[in-house]
């Protein structure tokens, strides 16, 4: 392997209950429907990281609530750390960033008619088994 690249991902979900569970999606130029996240700046903590990307890439306020795991695996030769926060919006309407088409809550019954990066499906994956 090359080299370690820690990401950070965010699972943001609306500040009230629903009757089915969402998350906070982007529609990322290249990649496809995914969940918020990048790379770690030099010296961030990794929950200030989570929400700095969830703004820039949605224009969404959030708070953490929890890390819920950190997920492990080679590709491209790199690898990666996975770094998952799930986290309440607070403030902000969803806007696309600068490298996306849409950003938006989908619920998670309707989520397997969007195309998704293969990594936020692996994410998805290691986060429920």
């Amino acid at each position: 392997m090359r080299t370690e690249k820690p990401w950070v991902i965010v699972w943001a979900i609306p500040k009230n209950p629903i009757d089915v569970p969402c998350w906070m999606m982007v529609k990322h130029l290249e990649r496809g429907w995914e969940l918020p996240g990048g790379d770690k700046l030099d010296g961030e903590d990794n929950d200030i990281a989570a929400l700095r990307e969830l703004y820039e890439e949605t224009g969404i306020k959030a708070s953490i609530e929890k890390k819920i795991n950190q997920v492990e695996f080679n590709e491209e030769g790199f690898k990666y750390i996975l770094h998952n926060y799930s986290a309440i919006w607070t403030s902000g309407k969803p806007t696309a960033g600068s490298d996306a088409l849409d950003a938006k809550f989908i619920k998670l019954n309707k989520l397997s008619k969007y195309k998704l990066w293969k990594k936020t499906q692996k994410t998805i994956n290691a986060a429920y088994n």
